[in-house]
C-alpha cells in the first residue's frame, strides 16, 4: 500500500471499483483530520471498513460494480 501522505489530491483517479473508492476515502479521511502524517494505515483501514459497509447495505441495482 502506498503512503496516502504523498498523494496528491488531482493524482487519485476516479474511482473505477471498490480499491479505488478505498483510496479516494481515504485520502479524503487524511484532508479531514489536516494532513497528519503517520496515520496511513488509520485511513485505509477506515476507508476499506466505511466502503465495504456501504457495499454491503447497498441494494444491487445501485451498488457499484
Amino acid at each position: 500500500m502506498p503512503d496516502i501522505n504523498d498523494w496528491r489530491r488531482d493524482q487519485i483517479p476516479e474511482p473505477q471499483n471498490e480499491h479505488d473508492e478505498i483510496r479516494k476515502r481515504a485520502y479524503e479521511l487524511y484532508e479531514q483530520r489536516g494532513r497528519q502524517p503517520d496515520r496511513a494505515l488509520d485511513d485505509w483501514l477506515t476507508a476499506e471498513r466505511e466502503v465495504k459497509a456501504f457495499h454491503n447495505w447497498m441494494p444491487p441495482q445501485f451498488g457499484v460494480a
